[in-house]
């Protein structure tokens, strides 16, 4: 968040292709818990946040650099032991998935990985919150606990997590109270009637637009920014978002001015095979798009590659 500092393995843009693969086939054949919900179809930070929306006591905490934590032993184990491939098939999936012996922050696959190596600390932490009648869910390694006996919980989660081979953010280790301060889950407040983001995200967000109002030109780029950041915020709260699009609207052009790093991106290759053409600026190559690889990995088909993963089963 804000100014931190993230660093990210982007994989090439055919490893990008297979690691994609790979997590649609993984998300297709494992069936996740509801209360798990980062970076799988049907979650959000909106839902990750209703779930604990009117609840007197919130406990957050985060796993430290959760995905370079996870080595590329316990990547091969999860695809061994949980999803009970054969040796080579886990073997080849954990050398296409990993990084330098680890988990890349980067990879279409990784969040997905993260969700199934942490899906045995879930189920134990799980079993803890029902014991007391208390909520809990995964956002990826945003860990959140909230109900009126959350404080007999916390010790023993903590030393879940550290038994699992996690450590924790002390920074980012909080028990927060309905009566004393805001409570925030994954940047959503919760402790009012309907979710909001909250006055400082918005007041943040109408200065960015009334900066761009004052300047000489409006970039395409700082346009669909804009439009991307209202996007989000009305998909939390309908109201504060209709607020912000009026503003967009209103102090905003409907069309930016193109830069000449934006108009080049609009040149496209015509199609996409094994050899290399030149970018060639005329109308055919501007409105032609790329047709969708044929292989994915080793040169296979992609219905093939994923009857291969399957045939790699126990």
């Amino acid at each position: 968040m804000g100014n931190k500092w993230r660093h990210f393995d982007v994989p090439s843009k055919r490893l990008a292709d297979v690691q994609r693969e790979i997590a649609r086939f993984l998300k297709a054949r494992v069936k996740f818990p509801d209360t798990m919900l980062g970076g799988l179809k049907g979650g959000s930070p909106k839902k990750n946040a209703e779930a604990h929306r009117g609840q007197g006591l919130v406990f957050k905490l985060d796993i430290r650099d959760c995905f370079p934590s996870i080595g590329h032993r316990r990547v091969f184990r999860m695809f061994r032991e949980q999803l009970k491939f054969s040796d080579p098939i886990s073997n080849l999936l954990t050398k296409l998935t990993t990084f330098q012996n680890r988990l890349p922050q980067g990879s279409p696959a990784s969040s997905v990985i993260a969700n199934l190596v942490l899906m045995e600390l879930h189920e134990s932490i799980q079993l803890e919150c029902e014991a007391l009648g208390l909520k809990c869910t995964f956002f990826v390694d945003d860990i959140t606990l909230s109900g009126e006996r959350v404080r007999e919980v916390i010790a023993p989660v903590v030393r879940l997590v550290q038994r699992h081979g996690f450590s924790m953010r002390p920074c980012k280790v909080r028990l927060l109270a309905a009566h004393r301060e805001k409570l925030s889950v994954t940047g959503v407040l919760v402790n009012r009637r309907r979710l909001s983001v909250g006055r400082t995200r918005k007041n943040k967000l109408r200065a960015r637009i009334h900066q761009l109002s004052r300047g000489e030109r409006v970039t395409d780029s700082d346009l669909r920014s804009i439009q991307s950041s209202v996007v989000q915020v009305k998909h939390i709260s309908n109201h504060q978002g209709e607020t912000l699009e009026r503003l967009v609207q209103e102090k905003l052009p409907k069309r930016g001015v193109q830069t000449p790093k934006e108009r080049a991106k609009k040149i496209r290759r015509v199609c996409k095979c094994t050899h290399k053409h030149r970018h060639k600026r005329n109308e055919e190559s501007v409105t032609a798009t790329h047709q969708p690889a044929s292989s994915v990995a080793a040169g296979l088909p992609r219905q093939h590659f994923v009857h291969t993963l399957e045939a790699g089963l126990r």
